[in-house]
């Protein structure tokens, strides 16, 4: 009689390289943005156009342009010095995920 074989509980090799890279391209993304959130945090002024006031200048001093100072001012309206963590949060989300 005939033996049945078992499984393998392995998984492919290229279903572990796709894991493996999202689980990397996801970390690269996390990094970037809590590196455009620490720019545009700590380069915060009141003149930049933002959600809670227009801005009295064309020129906009946040280094994350417009999109910089509206998060910014998103973000310090609150309570500014919880907001000064968010950038640490999301690196530490991404190195947690490796």
């Amino acid at each position: 009689m005939a033996q049945a074989k078992r499984k393998s509980l392995t998984k492919p090799n290229w279903l572990l390289q796709m894991h493996y890279r999202l689980r990397e391209g996801s970390v690269i993304l996390l990094a970037a943005a809590a590196l455009f959130l620490f720019l545009s945090l700590f380069t915060y002024h009141d003149t930049d156009p933002g959600w809670s006031r227009t801005g009295s200048t064309a020129d906009i001093a946040n280094l994350g342009g417009y999109t910089g100072a509206w998060f910014s001012d998103v973000f310090f309206l609150p309570d500014w010095l919880c907001c000064l963590f968010i950038p640490y949060y999301d690196c530490r989300l991404g190195l947690c995920s490796v």
